[in-house]
């Protein structure tokens, strides 16, 4: 087992990275959101906060279609960027990054998404790290014991464990939680 072992939640909209090593821990947001009390509550909690601007849509299909394509290529290097300095930082050789599968219902853009995934895992190959990938059933029952456990029952079960970031008023708790989750076991 790694001693290394990064959990990433992937989205367009806010990708959750935890980082666990050894007794340490470090949590990451990927977002688009600038709103003021998310930026707030990263800062409040020593929560990484990495901007993604989301591309204006245009009235050119072409033109969107090539703005989504280098949003997800941005998210992309961003996260690999988090995984190659935690690489360094620690001084690991052996680092497991565990990944959750797009969700057969996935809300959005599912083209993007399998685009976003793939990538992804593209980036951590070049980086020589091993990859594991968890469908969202099964990344909850291992966290929760329920397969279909919902946002809120993810939340409270990570919750348990970080009494620290009960106060956060952000979307991106859930995002944390299932980035958390894929360290867990």
């Amino acid at each position: 087992m790694s001693e290394l072992i990064i959990g990433i939640d992937p989205s367009l909209n806010c990708t959750g990275i935890c980082v666990r090593y050894k007794d340490y821990e470090k949590f990451y947001v990927v977002t688009s959101h600038k709103e003021k009390r998310f930026i707030t509550d990263c800062e409040n909690h020593n929560i990484n906060y990495i901007y993604c601007e989301i591309p204006k849509k245009s009235h050119n299909s072409s033109t969107d279609a090539l703005n989504e394509t280098r949003r997800i290529i941005y998210i992309s290097k961003q996260i690999s960027a988090v995984v190659g300095s935690e690489i360094a930082l620690n001084r690991v050789c052996d680092c497991l990054v565990r990944m959750e599968g797009c969700a057969l219902r996935a809300l959005g853009k599912v083209e993007s998404l399998f685009a976003l995934q793939h990538i992804i895992r593209e980036r951590l190959i070049e980086l020589g790290v091993n990859i594991e990938i968890r469908t969202p059933s099964n990344n909850k029952k291992l966290f929760t014991g329920k397969g279909n456990a919902n946002k809120e029952l993810m939340v409270s079960t990570f919750l348990q464990e970080h009494k620290e970031l009960t106060d956060i008023t952000a979307k991106f708790l859930d995002d944390i939680a299932d980035a958390y989750s894929l360290t867990a076991n």
